[in-house]
């Protein structure tokens, strides 16, 4: 459901659009899990959570693109949707807004 929906945002960048409306139906429900899973987290990175609540809903946001941008799975959460990472990464990347991110550990105060 998740993945169709992405089709018909016009928020979303245009190679994003295509990945998803070119996409092959699912050989398993593994990989349909897989895909609806990262067309989940596309929609959450665009703003799309569904959730009422502010806190939640920019928590969600927040998550979803940092997960597009440093996350470790990312890759192997593509691979199994049958989905080209970079061609979902790379136009969402440079659409959305960013803010200043540290991994934990990166700025210990010895400046």
């Amino acid at each position: 459901m998740s993945a169709r929906r992405i089709c018909f945002i016009h928020t979303a960048p245009e190679a994003v659009r295509r990945a998803f409306r070119n996409m092959e139906a699912p050989s398993c429900p593994e990989e349909h899990l897989f895909q609806e899973i990262v067309a989940r987290a596309v929609l959450d990175a665009l703003g799309h959570t569904g959730l009422n609540d502010a806190a939640q809903h920019n928590q969600a946001v927040r998550e979803a693109r940092v997960w597009f941008k440093f996350g470790e799975n990312t890759q192997l959460y593509c691979d199994m949707a049958g989905l080209d990472l970079e061609v979902i990464r790379s136009p969402l990347l440079a659409t959305l807004p960013w803010y200043k991110y540290e991994p934990e550990g990166e700025n210990d105060g010895a400046d």
